[in-house]
């Protein structure tokens, strides 16, 4: 959960109102005009609000002319809370609770204890804050958050109800219904919530992404590549959009495509693995069986131990003659993986080439018992009948 140091824009202009009211007010103590100049400390962190070496020193500046300013403490732990530093940050947070309770402050202490993986004093947290006040709907957002955290999705799905008649047009209430709903099994209402999102702001970039992969699921290609398409529009430098492009390219048998989306995803992530057996898998798909183990043998130099670039490996050497090779691929890939239903296949294609019918029928059987549905193995299969 991101936290917002835009938030304290009222606080900071009470320290504005303060300090003009200072000037040329000798009634004042010393340690009321410390406050009144860490007011003006914690009002330049705020404006600068990059989580910066420099929004960090006003905040620290700021608690040594006024150790009790509770909010130089909240804003110090969200700076700390940018840098990962958990462990300082919610010394910060829990020390600016115990000078002012407020619900910011709580709804800051419940992220860090997500972060440190404290989900049930969190969830307490937010709990805290939605008992004083149901409709908070950053704590509502941030309870469903936990709850499917603590794998719950039924719960977050009740919370984020509650958030929606609160505000049903708010894009994270919006996004995290899409994703509870696809946990819990309910693709059209994800699908129609990632839909809405995008209805409300176009650009958005998770919700298209999440969009694309749902309707992959659902079996809707054509418009999962188009809206797979936009969300790589929108960051063109993210691997996983074209790793799920290529992906879905070969599931609508565009291997032209599929290749250059796949190479793109290993360009932009060169320990990508997985993109690499599926192009593995595109390039013998093109009768490009030489390229395709070159490729496969990158990616065992990553993964030597993966069942799915064995059993890719193993095709490839099968297509090309390299019956001892393939071999050695193949029975490696179902020893790793015995459910692999591919691996079982392919070996079946060999054993039957080397004249081993028995063991082909074995091979065979074995992959449609791993995947009833897999085509291949049942044509190869039928041959044997």
């Amino acid at each position: 959960m991101s936290l917002n140091l835009k938030s304290l824009a009222f606080r900071l202009n009470i320290f504005c109102c303060l300090a003009s009211l200072a000037v040329g007010n000798p009634s004042l103590s010393n340690a009321e005009q410390d406050c009144i100049q860490a007011g003006r400390l914690v009002r330049q962190g705020a404006e600068l609000a990059d989580g910066s070496a420099q929004e960090e020193k006003f905040y620290r500046e700021a608690l040594q002319s006024c150790p009790n300013m509770a909010e130089a403490h909240h804003n110090l732990a969200l700076v700390l809370y940018k840098a990962k530093k958990f462990d300082a940050a919610l010394e910060e947070i829990n020390r600016a609770i115990e000078i002012k309770d407020e619900p910011s402050f709580r709804l800051a202490l419940a992220a860090l204890e997500v972060e440190k993986g404290q989900l049930e004093s969190a969830r307490g947290e937010y709990q805290r804050v939605v008992d004083a006040d149901p409709r908070n709907l950053k704590a509502l957002q941030g309870l469903s958050a936990v709850f499917e955290r603590m794998q719950d999705p039924k719960r977050a799905l009740e919370v984020l109800a509650k958030a929606r008649d609160i505000d049903a047009n708010n894009l994270t209430t919006l996004f995290n219904l899409a994703v509870v709903n696809e946990k819990l099994g309910n693709a059209p209402e994800a699908i129609s919530s990632y839909e809405r999102v995008i209805e409300l702001d176009s650009n958005h970039f998770d919700a298209a992404f999440h969009l694309g992969l749902a309707l992959q699921r659902s079996g809707r290609l054509e418009e999962s590549a188009r809206m797979l398409v936009k969300a790589q529009q929108l960051r063109p430098d993210a691997p996983e959009v074209h790793k799920a492009l290529g992906v879905v390219y070969e599931d609508l048998g565009d291997n032209d495509k599929a290749e250059l989306a796949l190479r793109k995803a290993i360009a932009l992530d060169d320990k990508d693995v997985a993109s690499r057996i599926n192009l593995g898998v595109v390039l013998i798909n093109k009768k490009q069986e030489s390229l395709a183990e070159a490729v496969l043998k990158q990616a065992l130099g990553i993964e030597p131990n993966d069942a799915r670039a064995l059993s890719a490996l193993g095709w490839a050497q099968l297509e090309l003659g390299k019956y001892s090779d393939a071999q050695t691929a193949l029975e490696k890939a179902v020893a790793l993986d015995s459910v692999n239903a591919y691996a079982h296949n392919n070996l079946g294609v060999l054993y039957q080439r080397l004249g081993k019918t028995e063991e082909a029928k074995r091979e065979f059987q074995s992959a449609l018992r791993f995947n009833p549905d897999l085509e291949a193995a049942k044509r190869n299969s039928a041959k044997l009948d």
